[in-house]
């Protein structure tokens, strides 16, 4: 009887003789090794060219790099040499794009900023790849660019769009993008109001005192006397002493509008008479009184330059002649609380004085002495 060798069996699935696949895992090594073969105890030659099996462990694979053709050669006593191959692949795992806001995963999510501040979005891709195309869907509302993996936003309007970040595909990853939804808000105007302080001279006078500085240009100003009244961009103003209240609104493309009140005051000094005339060497008086709440004084107050000089006293100036002429006095009212300084003139004019004298009649009795007109 005649005994032919017997046939070594070895399954084509994964775990014996077909081919073998994995996805890509860090830091994860597969082996290439055939299992499942009969007879159990047959010995396994590996080799990584066609007819040399020279290889008693098989490979294994850990990158996309790794994958190779593995041939194998199964032998056992009694049995026909079996060979053959199959391959051994590591294949691209899914990956991944992550778009940051400082530290914080905004895929998917909502990030916001105010008009007209940029903002710097991080994304990492997977092994560290470099970001590749980037977009913005709506370019009316912010546009993006690009430094290595860091995505500036730049806004253009109030609005939203979404932010499409891609990672192109790489050693063991296929491409992958995000993207997030990025909210230009209305910016914040930047501006200041204090108390407007006004000196009566006389003319009317503009109470505007609103300071822009965001934006440097492209605002609007409007003030009103009365907060839910009609707003003018002209200023209201003051011709005499007094204060009133100024409500105004800035307004500006892309921001949010600004509003507030402030004082507006005129410091005036009141004179009972603004010029007066006396005789030399009579005073004259006048009353000075003012809406500021501030010290009054006057000048001049000496010098005999002056044709006359002047003090107060409870509201009461008492002007002193020096010399005829005309001498314009000065009353001045200090700045005090919301107030300014303010002050008035008042112009005398000093008239030569009246000499006041007396005489009588006379009678003498003459007595012939020389240089005498009789005694009497």
């Amino acid at each position: 009887m005649t005994i032919n060798n017997g046939t070594i069996s070895c399954p084509n699935n994964a775990t014996s003789c077909g081919n073998k696949s994995w996805t890509y895992s860090p830091n994860t090594s597969h082996s290439c090794a055939i299992s499942g073969v009969t007879p159990s105890g047959a010995t396994i030659k590996y080799g990584t060219t066609s007819g040399t099996y020279n290889l008693t462990t098989a490979p294994s694979v850990a990158t996309v790099a790794d994958s190779k053709t593995i041939y194998y050669q199964i032998s056992a006593t009694n049995y026909t040499t079996l060979t053959g191959s199959f391959t051994c692949n590591i294949t691209r795992a899914t990956g991944s794009t992550t778009i940051k806001d400082g530290s914080t995963n905004v895929n998917g999510s909502t990030v916001s900023q105010a008009y007209p501040n940029t903002k710097d979005l991080t994304v990492t891709c997977s092994e560290s790849g470099t970001l590749g195309n980037i977009s913005s869907s709506a370019t009316g509302v912010a546009t993006v660019s690009k430094s290595g993996n860091t995505i500036t936003v730049t806004p253009v309007s109030v609005g939203s769009t979404t932010i499409t970040a891609n990672c192109p595909q790489t050693a063991n990853y296929n491409a992958s993008s995000a993207t997030t939804t990025y909210k230009v808000t209305n910016g914040t105007i930047s501006h200041s109001a204090s108390t407007k302080k006004l000196s009566y001279n006389g003319n009317e006078q503009s109470c505007a005192n609103v300071s822009v500085t965001a934006p440097s240009s492209g605002y609007t100003i409007t003030y009103s006397t009365s907060q839910n009244g009609n707003y003018s961009s002209t200023a209201p103003k003051l011709t005499t002493g007094g204060s009133q209240t100024i409500y105004y609104k800035v307004n500006a493309t892309n921001y949010a509008e600004a509003s507030g009140s402030y004082l507006c005051t005129m410091a005036q000094v009141t004179l009972s008479a603004y010029s007066g005339s006396t005789n030399y060497p009579s005073t004259k008086t006048f009353t000075a009184s003012t809406n500021n709440g501030g010290t009054l004084s006057v000048s001049p107050t000496s010098g005999s330059s002056n044709v006359a000089i002047a003090s107060i006293s409870n509201g009461t100036v008492t002007a002193t002649p020096q010399k005829t002429g005309t001498q314009t006095i000065t009353v001045s009212a200090a700045a005090a609380g919301n107030y300014a300084a303010a002050s008035a003139t008042y112009t005398l004019t000093v008239n030569n004085g009246t000499i006041t004298a007396s005489a009588s009649n006379k009678t003498l009795t003459y007595n012939g002495t020389s240089g005498n007109n009789g005694t009497s």
